[in-house]
């Protein structure tokens, strides 16, 4: 069998496991679902494998001049144990987006089975105002 080898361009070659992890992105963009519910505004990011001590989010306000928010989101797996052939899985993970307006307060924030899920209480700007038949008094 012919060993499998890169050349680095100095004179040494790598081991066929270093040419794999040549591949292999060190961060990638965070799997998000962000959607509304009638009272509170939701924000999911894959996590997998991670612990909370892991995952750093922040809810930082925009420099463009607005009063808008935005939501960083970063992570990290931490695998030392294995020795791996091949792993495509990246070790970081981020995101960054605005958040819209009229949510109320910090967000709670829950890991659980590689979910992160940030939940904010929304505003009431707007309410139902029921029309009636008849005069007004």
């Amino acid at each position: 069998m012919m060993n499998v080898a890169r050349w680095q361009g100095n004179g040494t070659a790598c081991k066929r496991e270093d040419v794999f992890s040549l591949f292999r992105p060190k961060s990638a963009p965070a799997v998000v679902n962000a959607y509304a519910e009638a009272d509170r505004w939701v924000v999911e990011a894959h996590a997998p494998g991670a612990v909370p001590e892991d995952v750093n989010a922040e809810v930082v306000r925009l420099h463009d001049g607005s009063q808008g928010l935005k939501l960083a989101i970063l992570g990290r797996k931490y695998n030392d144990k294995k020795e791996f052939r091949l792993r495509e899985a990246p070790d970081a993970w981020e995101r960054v987006l605005r958040l819209p307006d009229g949510l109320k307060g910090d967000p709670e924030a829950v890991l659980r089975d590689g979910i992160l899920t940030l939940s904010w209480a929304r505003r009431q700007d707007r309410r139902r105002i029921e029309v009636k038949r008849g005069e007004l008094s």
